[in-house]
This record gives structure tokens, C-alpha cells and sequence, in this order.
């Protein structure tokens, strides 16, 4: 694994009912603090209906450790706090600290049960540079089957095939065992893991778009796996 760029963390933290403050949260005390705090630059506040209320922030970013760190969406609904960086989850989670003591210092309400989530959902996506090329993930029958067969019966006397593999993607979906889940009525929706040939970018330059339903640090241990997996593969 050569580089990593556009490195995007998504986490998703669901609670019960009546945990979060969201009233508290959309009065106009409270979003000036976290607008001051967290350098936010963009609010949106939906009417109030109840459970319908949402107030999302865009384009943050805080200082950690001499290095910025980009905020891009901070949304906040009845049951849910979705938190989207450009970082780690290691540096969302750091984040989503600092919200919390801003709503605590704006509103002065208790926020002890919003540290610890009924669920904590993440996403990570970036574009890395691998040693290895696509069709190393295709089946070599399989490869063989798509780039000899079917380009032979794509090309015509009006022009000359070519086929260029553009996604690789499987739904992880999930069973729920947790009982607290079950009891506050939460499901979990299926999740994308995905490798993609980078777009608008040339095939042998080897650069991929890798999104997968886990945090930071298990998304690129997966990729090294992967990476180390096909290079013994190759070797043997």
C-alpha cells in the first residue's frame, strides 16, 4: 500500500429515545457555541415536528495536535449523531468529544448517557495505490471468460471492444443478538464493502476507491490483507 489519500470517516452513534437533547441543540445559544468551537460554517434546523427534528452542520474543522482536521457534516436528529471527518476514527471520536462538552457548555444539560451509544456505526472510504492490478480480484476462469469471450462478441466491423473492470462491491447484512438493540426497536441496515478502479485515473496507475463498514484503523488492515493475500498468491 504506496499511499492513501481522502481518508473519510462516517460514524454513526444511535441512542433511545428521549436521550438526546435536540431542542436544546437547534436554540440559537447553543448553535453559535458550536458553530464558534467547532469553526462550523453552514447550519441547517428543520421544523420542529416531533421526531422529526434535525439540526446538520457543514464544514468544520478543529486543530489537533498542530494538524487541522476537516469537518464535513455534523448531524444531529432525535435518536442519532451522524459525525463526518476527513481523518481518523481516532480523530472523530476526539471530535465528537468536543461536541459534546460544547452542547454541555452551551446548554449546561447533563450529556453523560451520549458517551456510550446503543450502536456505533462507521463507514471509512479512501483512495489508495496497490500493488496489485483489478483482475487480480476476478476468478481466472472467469477473467478469461470476460476478456476473451465476451470482448470477442462485443467487437463488431464498427469498432474494437474493450472491457475495463469497474467495481467490485458485496452487502454485508446483519443479524441483531444485542438485546438493548432489540428492546429500543433498532435495526441495522445492510452495509457496502467496495474496491473500485479510481476514476477518470489510468488502470495501471493501480489506484483504487476502497469503502468499507468498519472504523479507520480495521479499514486499512483490511487493505494490507488484501494487498499481502494476492502478493503470496501471485508468489506461489
Amino acid at each position: 500500500m504506496k499511499e492513501i489519500d481522502g481518508l473519510i470517516v462516517t460514524q454513526i452513534r444511535v441512542f433511545a429515545v428521549d436521550i438526546i437533547p435536540i431542542r436544546l441543540i437547534g436554540t440559537k445559544s447553543c448553535i453559535q457555541r458550536l458553530k464558534s468551537d467547532l469553526c462550523l460554517d453552514e447550519v441547517d434546523i428543520a421544523p420542529f415536528s416531533p421526531g422529526r427534528e434535525y439540526t446538520t452542520f457543514t464544514r468544520g474543522e478543529v486543530t489537533e495536535k498542530g494538524k487541522i482536521v476537516a469537518i464535513n457534516r455534523i448531524s444531529i436528529e432525535p435518536r442519532r449523531i451522524l459525525l463526518e471527518v476527513a481523518g481518523t476514527s481516532q480523530e472523530a471520536n476526539q471530535i465528537y468529544t468536543l461536541l459534546l462538552k460544547s452542547i454541555e457548555s452551551a446548554t449546561g444539560a447533563n450529556l453523560a448517557k451520549l458517551e456510550t451509544p446503543l450502536i456505533l456505526s462507521e463507514t471509512t472510504q479512501c483512495v489508495a495505490t496497490l500493488d496489485f492490478p483489478f483482475d487480480s480480484l476476478l476468478d481466472s476462469s472467469f477473467a478469461e471468460f470476460i476478456y476473451g469471450r465476451v470482448t470477442k462478441v462485443a467487437t463488431s466491423n464498427i469498432a474494437r471492444a474493450s472491457i475495463r473492470p469497474t467495481l467490485a462491491e458485496f452487502e454485508i447484512s446483519y443479524d441483531v443478538k444485542a438485546q438493548t438493540v432489540i428492546k429500543n426497536k433498532i435495526t441495522l441496515s445492510p452495509k457496502r464493502l467496495m474496491i473500485a478502479p479510481r476514476a477518470n485515473t489510468p488502470i495501471e496507475e493501480r489506484r483504487y476507491f476502497i469503502s468499507s463498514p468498519f472504523d479507520s484503523d480495521t479499514h486499512l488492515k483490511l487493505i494490507r490483507d488484501l494487498e499481502r493475500l494476492i502478493a503470496n498468491k501471485h508468489s506461489s
